[in-house]
């Protein structure tokens, strides 16, 4: 069974409720844990350019995670001025239960396709999104 446009979107909407339900997390707040799970480290005004939103838009996101421990705001060493976001130790063990159970929601999606390897396909759709900070909705 391939996924057609309507079939993914559903898929993807019902995959941010139970992000939701189950992890009390939106897909934008997983989303800049994804990125600081990938990148170990970066400045606002970097995730701001990746996340594509405007900077107010992005700081509310990012309080919401500093306010629950999962990201962190440190200082620079190499300049007091600058402030780094970090996941935390929190941080890291949701996006390892957010990143099952979405694995888990596609893969219920494509059980019955047995030409599908299912593990190799999610696994690498995964490393691109995170390694190119975008989602690619094309699945082949």
């Amino acid at each position: 069974m391939k996924l057609k446009g309507l079939e993914l979107i559903k898929k993807i909407i019902d995959t941010e409720s139970i992000l939701k339900s189950e992890l009390d997390i939106s897909i934008h707040e997983i989303y800049v844990c994804a990125i600081l799970h990938e990148h170990k480290q970066m400045k606002m005004g970097e995730l701001t350019a990746i996340l594509d939103l405007p900077l107010s838009t992005a700081t509310g996101i990012v309080d919401k995670l500093v306010n629950r421990n999962l990201i962190a705001r440190e200082k620079d060493p190499e300049d007091k001025r600058v402030i780094l976001l970090k996941i935390s130790d929190g941080g890291e063990i949701l996006f390892d239960q957010a990143t099952k159970l979405i694995m888990k929601n596609y893969a219920d999606a494509f059980k019955q396709d047995p030409g599908m390897n299912l593990k190799t396909d999610l696994v690498e759709k995964r490393k691109r999104f995170i390694s190119k900070n975008e989602i690619n909705l094309e699945w082949d």
